[in-house]
């Protein structure tokens, strides 16, 4: 008989600490019985208000089994369960109105519910550091972790893209995600002399006068293998970076912010750390010269493999 976990989450959207939550039950769905609660379930988010607190209530005060808790979802931390915590980082200075509001909340329950968390899991050891010293115990990292098969792609498939999207003669420069709190603004800003193509993907929240491709993930990943660097200049604390870690699997040079464990992740794989928008010109005009290969051994041995031994381990 499988051992049930209930895995609790505010809502359904994904994001990168979604993916890699979705990835551990994915991975271990053979193992463990996983059931998904999401808090938010109704549009019109009054509405949600009764069920919120009819869930508190129940796994709060009465459940005895173990609870998979987020980020976003501290104060459910059980007094009678095993709580399993994950942490992917801890910084609401780029969040606004209730979002803001909520993650300030959700960081105050994490501090308050420190004693009932069987086990705390982080993605970086700059989150593990910060957390010790703040008198949390049993806690264990366990790294955002890919299938490196997918991230393999030839000369001739990277050419067909750039000829697809009119990325030709010139660099391809890749600037992540098109959020105001990814640095966006001032990278372009910073680098639109630059003889180069420029792109972004994904979701927006600014506008920029630069091409913004909602790509399916096989195209995505051609996306960061295609880019003659890709730049990551986030303004707040990354728990870790999953376009980095992408790229430096694909074998294209990467400059960041080094914010958060995006550092560990830069010094990990030899990547670029560039602490001001002021020098990114002068990093892009070194790399486009050089043309050098990251080297992606060092990120290898996080693979799906190791993912599930570590999370196996802390779910058992």
């Amino acid at each position: 008989m499988r051992k049930k976990i209930v895995k609790i989450d505010l809502n359904n959207k994904v994001y990168g600490g979604r993916v890699y939550e979705n990835q551990v039950i994915d991975l271990l769905k053979d193992t463990f019985e996983f059931k998904r609660v999401f808090l938010i379930k109704y549009r019109t988010k009054v509405l949600n208000i009764p069920r919120i607190l009819f869930l508190y209530i129940k796994y709060r005060f009465f459940y005895r089994g173990s609870l998979f808790l987020t980020n976003q979802t501290t104060w459910f931390a059980g007094r009678y369960s095993r709580n399993i915590v994950v942490v992917h980082h801890l910084d609401s200075s780029f969040s606004y109105g209730t979002s803001s509001f909520y993650q300030i909340f959700c960081e105050k329950a994490l501090y308050r519910n420190k004693n009932r968390f069987t086990r705390v899991v982080t993605v970086a050891d700059c989150w593990r550091k910060m957390l010790e010293k703040d008198g949390f115990k049993n806690i264990t990292v366990i790294y955002n972790s890919f299938n490196t098969n997918l991230y393999h792609f030839s000369e001739n498939e990277k050419e067909r893209f750039k000829r697809q999207y009119g990325f030709k003669n010139k660099p391809l420069i890749y600037l992540g995600n098109c959020l105001k709190k990814k640095g966006v603004i001032e990278t372009y800003n910073s680098l639109k002399d630059i003889d180069a193509y420029f792109v972004t993907s994904g979701n927006k929240d600014v506008e920029l006068p630069i091409p913004n491709l909602m790509l399916p993930f096989e195209e995505y990943r051609l996306l960061l293998a295609a880019s003659d660097i890709v730049i990551t200049m986030s303004l707040f604390k990354e728990g870790w970076n999953r376009v980095v870690h992408e790229a430096v699997l694909c074998g294209t040079p990467v400059i960041g912010s080094g914010k958060g464990g995006m550092e560990e992740l830069l010094v990990m794989s030899g990547q670029t750390i560039c602490t001001s928008f002021e020098d990114l010109p002068h990093h892009v005009n070194r790399l486009l010269k050089n043309r050098s290969i990251p080297d992606s051994h060092s990120l290898m041995k996080f693979d799906l493999r190791y993912f599930k031994k570590c999370w196996e381990t802390v779910l058992l």
